[in-house]
């Protein structure tokens, strides 16, 4: 038998990675959409949606990760995401959810490296309010005053109309207190 022309397997890697990617088989998913990619030409305009789909079955991956508790896990998913798709409009949640699952785990000196990248690629971004507090509590919580006293500061800023905000805030000042004390 000779081999299937390329608009028969390009079609097959279609529906066998939307099934899968509704069956919330992502990690297949991603296999199959990584097939059908390379049989797209730079050129073609459905080209951009496969990549989406390849950042999306990413993502989904770290999601699935996150939920079953495997925070390591889910943090090398959400970042490979900006690998595998670095213009993709889902890369910045998933640079921002890296770095939540990090300070999660409270693993701080990558947790900062992530949300300072996650800034500079992003500084006009609706998380980047959010990330400054998640910074400032990595480097308190890492022993970084100075880089935490920067962050509180450029929280001062910030209008106080999130409780997050606020809450981070109260952590802030409760451990200047207890430093204090001791």
């Amino acid at each position: 038998m000779p081999p299937a022309k390329p608009a028969l397997q390009r079609t097959a890697w279609t529906v066998v990675a939307h099934s899968n990617f509704d069956l919330a088989d992502f990690a297949s998913a991603e296999t199959a959409y990584t097939s059908l990619i390379a049989l797209v030409p730079a050129a073609d305009p459905q080209r951009g949606e496969i990549v989406e789909r390849i950042a999306s079955s990413i993502y989904k991956q770290g999601e699935q990760a996150r939920t079953a508790g495997q925070l390591d896990v889910a943090v090398n998913h959400f970042l490979r995401v900006g690998q595998a798709a670095p213009t993709s409009p889902i890369r910045a949640t998933a640079e921002y959810d890296a770095g939540a699952a990090l300070i999660q785990m409270g693993n701080w000196q990558r947790a900062t490296t992530v949300l300072e990248d996650f800034r500079s690629r992003f500084p006009t971004h609706q998380l980047a309010a959010d990330v400054t507090a998640k910074l400032a509590v990595a480097y308190v919580e890492s022993g970084n005053n100075a880089r935490a006293a920067s962050e509180f500061e450029r929280i001062a800023t910030i209008e106080f109309n999130e409780a997050g905000t606020k809450k981070i805030l109260l952590k802030y000042a409760k451990l200047r207190i207890l430093n204090k004390a001791e």
